[in-house]
């Protein structure tokens, strides 16, 4: 994509510009494993630890749906708009060195948690696979 993108060859299909998605995405690996400093407003412990144990999965797929707007207090995660793509690339490879580097992501989550890393990975491929999804790479 590194190419395609500095060929000017990928085209967004969202909201967010290539390097804001990409920064977006490092910016939420790069809280899994160093903590993150807000927490999402939710309903009672109980109940969402009732949800968790009965579709773990399935809370992940509502969590990552198109059309999510972050509320104010996860405002660390938005990218600037002005965002370049030789800012946000390093960015990401930089988490993803990390990680297999051998740092774990074991934080508590934002919304809830803790999570193990295995489960972390997960959440990340699926993120990435909202984000990435909304981006389209023309042909030479």
């Amino acid at each position: 994509m590194t190419v395609a993108a500095a060929e000017g060859r990928v085209r967004a299909l969202g909201n967010w510009s290539p390097a804001q998605g990409l920064w977006h995405l490092a910016r939420f690996m790069e809280l899994s494993i160093d903590g993150f400093p807000f927490r999402y407003r939710r309903g009672p412990a109980w109940l969402l630890r009732r949800v968790r144990l009965v579709g773990w999965r399935w809370l992940i797929m509502l969590a990552f749906r198109p059309g999510f707007t972050n509320p104010p207090e996860a405002a660390v995660l938005e990218p600037h708009p002005a965002l370049s793509l030789a800012d946000a690339a390093p960015f990401l490879r930089q988490q993803i060195a990390r990680i297999r580097g051998g740092e774990q992501m074991t934080r508590a989550c934002s919304a809830e948690g803790p999570y193990s890393h295995e489960q972390w990975l997960y959440i990340h491929l699926r993120h990435a696979e909202l984000h990435l999804g909304f981006l389209a790479i023309e042909a030479d």
